[in-house]
C-alpha cells in the first residue's frame, strides 16, 4: 500500500526570519515522530521517546486534541518531519489525520533544523540576536547557554523529563513573560519535548497579537555541547558549522564545547 504524503509544502526558513525581522506574530508547531507516536496514543515499545519523556494519556489527548481542533488563525503554521511521510508509523498517522485531523495546511518543517546542518543559520540567529527572546527549555541548556549564540530576555525552566506535568506552570511563566515585554515583540522560543505543541495550541489565542513562537526542538543542543542524536553525530559543530552559523571562530567560545 502507498503511504499517503501528508507534507508536500515546503517552505523556505528564511521566510520564518523575515518574520521575526519585521515583527511579525506567527507560530510554527513542529509535529515529528515523539509528537506523532503521542498522538497515535503511545505506541512505542519503550513507551517514551528518545529524551525519556513518557507518553503520558492526559498528553496524548491534548495533542489529539490541537489536531482535531486546530486553530484556524492563519498565522498559526503547522509543521511535519520527514516521518510523516515515510517513517515507521507514516501509514497509521496518515490514518489517524483522515479518521480525526482537522482541516489542517501541513508543511514540512525539518528544513528550520536542516539549515544548521548546512552551515545557513546564520540569518536565523543574527534576527534571534537583534529580538526579545524568551527561551523555554531544561536548566542543563541555561547553564550551558554560550553567550556568543544570543541573549535572552527570559528563561522559563521545563522539567526533564515529563515537561507536560508541569505545563501549566509553564504556560503561566511565559505569558506572564510575554506580557511584561508587551510594548516589544518577543521571541517565545520552545524547547519544551512534546509539550510544546499542546502548550502554544492554549497560548496562541491570547498571545497572538504580542510574539511569535516557535518550536525549535533540539536545534540549540549542539551549541550547549550535547551533540549525542543521530541527527547531530558526525557533523563538525566545533568546527565549520558553528563558525558558519553564528560568525565566531572556534577559538573565540568562552566555555568550549564538549561534544
Amino acid at each position: 500500500m502507498t503511504v499517503p504524503r501528508i507534507v508536500e509544502r515546503r517552505v523556505d526558513p528564511m521566510e520564518y526570519v523575515r518574520l521575526i525581522q519585521e515583527r511579525t506574530p506567527f507560530a510554527l508547531a513542529r509535529y515529528n515522530d515523539g509528537e506523532i507516536c503521542a498522538v497515535l496514543g503511545g505506541i512505542a515499545l519503550a513507551n517514551r521517546n528518545c529524551d525519556g519523556h513518557d507518553y503520558l494519556p492526559e498528553m496524548c489527548d491534548a495533542l489529539q486534541r490541537t489536531l482535531a481542533e486546530p486553530l484556524s488563525d492563519e498565522r498559526y503554521y503547522y509543521g511535519c518531519g520527514c516521518g510523516c511521510n515515510h517513517g515507521q508509523w507514516a501509514q497509521l498517522w496518515a490514518d489517524w489525520l483522515a479518521a480525526n485531523g482537522g482541516n489542517i495546511d501541513w508543511r514540512y518543517s525539518d528544513d528550520l533544523q536542516l539549515i544548521h546542518f548546512s552551515g545557513q543559520a546564520l540569518p536565523l540567529i543574527e534576527a534571534l540576536r537583534d529580538s526579545t527572546v524568551i527561551m523555554v527549555g531544561p536548566e542543563r541548556w541555561r547553564k550551558r547557554w554560550p553567550s556568543w549564540l544570543f541573549h535572552y530576555f527570559a528563561w522559563v525552566e521545563t522539567p526533564e523529563p515529563n515537561c507536560y506535568l508541569e505545563a501549566e506552570r509553564i504556560q503561566d511563566d511565559i505569558e506572564r513573560v510575554v506580557r511584561i515585554v508587551s510594548h516589544r515583540f518577543s521571541v517565545v522560543a520552545f524547547s519544551a519535548s512534546m509539550a510544546t505543541e499542546v502548550m502554544m495550541w492554549r497560548l496562541w489565542p491570547r498571545l497572538s497579537h504580542l510574539c511569535a513562537m516557535v518550536d525549535f526542538g533540539s536545534i540549540w543542543e549542539p551549541y550547549c555541547g550535547h551533540a549525542r542524536r543521530s541527527v547531530h553525530r558526525n557533523l563538525d559543530w566545533v568546527g565549520s558549522l558553528i563558525e558558519a552559523n553564528t560568525g565566531h571562530k572556534p577559538l573565540e567560545y568562552t566555555g568550549g564545547l564538549k561534544i
